[in-house]
């Protein structure tokens, strides 16, 4: 039989040029397709993380960054929250306990330092050289650096801070913004060896108390000493405050007396949610002086308002950070600490380095020992 040669026959197979490692793949997107699929990825990451986004530029240090990222986060998440595309975002946030703690209206932080009624702030001294550490609590009351105390008459007994021991170490919550970080390692640190203190550091990085509807302190503060049932709490705070506040239905900045005034009753706020009436004590720090001088021009204020603000608070102590890890009453990169120089600031101009902490730490941690009835 005469053999003939027939073509072979094909296979269905898909085409050769959409095969890849022996399977069918399609066909490659455009470039410009490419591009669209990822710019709309990423504007529907934005839109139902809006938070998240705010949260991040909130934290940033001052500069063009902050402001670009605050720029593009703000009107996203109002259109977000109008919206209800936020919804999931909140839905696992609350079903995993992590409930945002913000608030708006009279609900919260705002609401209850309209209702507080404080004596006109008298001008604290803003210079000068800086403190030993924070001044002796007149009895039964607070300490105060800078200000006027309010009459001895009006503030009530507070509950004596027991002296711990090694067995039983007293509960110490340190909380605040980003400034609070490496001050809660350095007094964790310095006081390891006593074994008399047990610290707890709970920090929340780009908050303060010109934006409860970002973030609102007095209903942290409540959450903070129902779950960790601190003795003592330590708050540093301040270094994200320099923004516009609303007082009676108006804007001030925060150069104005209106500004000082609105940032005084909110400290009251919070400090009376932790100190509970002075059954907890509580000490309070602002930020230190900046480099940068309108900077360090709104952090005099902050401290002015927060050091009377104490004295109207049973169980609070101001400490001093701003006069305290001062050089000569001005701002320095540079401090002497054991006799060796260190850069005591992070190149921000504002934040204290990890070895720089170590002055706050120790201010802190002498008023703490001084009303435990610890050595120094």
């Amino acid at each position: 039989m005469a053999l003939t040669e027939r073509p072979a026959r094909r296979l269905h197979t898909p085409d050769d040029s959409r095969l890849m490692g022996g399977r069918a793949v399609g066909r490659p997107l455009p470039a410009g397709k490419v591009i669209v699929v990822v710019v709309v990825a990423l504007v529907t990451a934005m839109v139902l993380n809006s938070g998240a986004m705010l949260r991040a530029g909130e934290g940033m240090p001052p500069g063009v960054t902050r402001t670009l990222t605050l720029g593009v986060a703000r009107p996203v998440d109002v259109v977000a929250r109008a919206l209800g595309l936020d919804l999931p975002r909140r839905g696992l946030d609350a079903l995993f306990g992590n409930s945002a703690l913000t608030t708006t209206g009279d609900d919260g932080l705002a609401g209850a330092a309209a209702h507080q009624t404080l004596p006109p702030l008298a001008p604290a001294p803003s210079g000068g050289p800086p403190t030993a550490g924070p001044q002796p609590s007149p009895p039964g009351g607070s300490a105060q650096s800078g200000g006027t105390s309010a009459p001895a008459a009006s503030v009530p007994s507070v509950r004596p801070l027991r002296t711990p021991t090694r067995s039983i170490p007293l509960r110490v919550l340190v909380t605040g913004d980003s400034l609070s970080d490496f001050v809660a390692d350095q007094m964790t640190s310095l006081s390891a060896s006593e074994g008399v203190l047990r610290m707890t550091n709970v920090s929340r990085d780009g908050t303060g108390l010109t934006r409860p509807s970002f973030f609102d302190w007095a209903l942290a503060a409540r959450r903070d000493v129902a779950a960790k049932a601190p003795e003592a709490v330590v708050m540093i705070l301040g270094g994200n405050d320099g923004w516009n506040l609303v007082h009676e239905g108006r804007l001030y900045g925060p150069n104005s007396d209106e500004w000082q005034l609105e940032y005084a009753k909110r400290v009251v706020v919070v400090m009376k949610e932790l100190s509970q009436g002075g059954r907890r004590h509580v000490y309070w720090s602002g930020p230190p002086t900046a480099q940068d001088p309108r900077w360090n021009r709104i952090f005099s204020r902050q401290n002015d308002a927060i050091a009377q603000a104490a004295s109207l608070v049973p169980g609070v102590t101001y400490v001093d950070l701003y006069r305290g890890t001062a050089v000569d009453g001005r701002y320095a990169d540079y401090v002497t600490i054991d006799g060796a120089t260190v850069r005591a600031r992070q190149r921000d101009g504002i934040h204290w380095s990890a070895e720089g902490a170590r002055q706050p730490a120790e201010l802190i941690l002498a008023a703490i020992r001084a009303d435990a009835g610890l050595k120094s």
